[in-house]
């Protein structure tokens, strides 16, 4: 047998918990200890590891939550049941999936009104882009036409500018 100081043996450590209690797991070897943490068992150097050994677990226990179509069950981190709401019979569960059939048929009426209105929004928001681009071409051809004939009557001899350019200062 090979000879380990404390300090290489002591180098890792591994503690695995299992259903009859843990194993410890380190280079000097493997020892199995009961739910008590008395020791059980030792393969390797057994002055390495205590006689006993307690583990306390600080964790929060969980519980977990399973819905099926008998109802909601909650259960303990042990497994044992904790509460359980509703034992849904057949007919209890086709009243059930009818309120959500009508649910959802409400759902999706209003989601068709919604498609709707938004159709009818953007045709009365495309009509009225198009009346706007009507007013603005005509507004285009207006404008050159009233600044020419404004410039013309300028500089027409009896206009403002006509005037100075005719007769001089």
């Amino acid at each position: 047998m090979k000879y380990l100081s404390l300090e290489q043996a002591m180098l890792g450590m591994r503690i695995e918990l299992t259903n009859a209690g843990f194993t410890v797991k380190s280079p000097a070897g493997k020892v199995e200890y009961d739910e008590k943490g008395r020791r059980q068992s030792v393969s390797g150097t057994a002055y390495y590891f205590p006689e006993n050994l307690k583990v306390v677990d600080k964790r929060q226990k969980k519980m977990t939550v399973h819905i099926s179509e008998r109802g909601i069950e909650g259960r303990k981190y042990d497994g044992s049941m904790s509460f359980r709401v509703g034992c849904f019979t057949d007919e209890r569960k086709e009243q059930l999936e009818d309120a959500a059939r009508k649910v959802r048929g409400n759902i999706n009426a209003v989601i068709g009104n919604a498609i709707a209105n938004d159709k009818w929004l953007e045709v009365q928001r495309q009509s009225a882009i198009t009346e706007v681009k009507k007013e603005i071409a005509e507004l285009r051809e207006s404008i050159p036409s009233a600044v020419r004939t404004q410039i013309r009557k300028e500089l027409a001899p009896n206009g403002s500018l006509g005037r100075i350019y005719w007769r001089g200062w």
